[in-house]
């Protein structure tokens, strides 16, 4: 009865041990005129000293809105995206250093994504050229990007 037992055991953990033969690629769904939106929030503290003293100590929020349009789908596995950002924090008043003025600012920018996730252009709406090298950074390092060759579940 051990006998049967330890082989049931056995058996039971070799099948639950194996890959699955199945291989799936990931991609992105999207479709066209599909609306994708994000909301990120930041606090940051600071805290300053001067001679062991604290000096100033302060916490600034700040809040983000992303809102993604897929705007067409190019030769099946590009990707068109529109994307206008809007940020909302408070800076201290540039007449008055002891007050915050509250602040919005937003960047419309078109994308082309593959359906690994992977940005290969973007263009700013307006003149932010100074920008672009920054974004591309922030994206390369903050987006998803899939493999590219299919993998297993798991």
């Amino acid at each position: 009865m051990i006998k049967k037992t330890a082989l049931i055991l056995l058996l039971l953990l070799l099948v639950s041990c194996t890959e699955s033969t199945k291989k799936i690629k990931l991609t992105f769904k999207y479709k066209p005129g599909m609306i994708l939106e994000y909301k990120q929030n930041s606090k940051k503290h600071t805290s300053i000293y001067k001679a062991d003293s604290l000096v100033k100590n302060e916490v600034d929020e700040s809040k983000a809105f992303v809102r993604q349009e897929i705007l067409e789908i190019i030769n099946d596995s590009t990707f068109k995206i529109n994307e206008i950002d809007t940020w909302h924090y408070t800076m201290p008043n540039k007449d008055d250093s002891t007050q915050s003025d509250s602040v919005t600012y937003s960047r419309e920018m078109d994308l082309l994504v593959l359906q690994n996730g992977k940005i290969i252009d973007f263009k700013f709406k307006n003149s932010e050229e100074k920008s672009t090298s920054y974004m591309k950074n922030y994206y390369e390092q903050g987006l998803p990007v899939f493999p590219s060759v299919e993998v297993y579940p798991g």
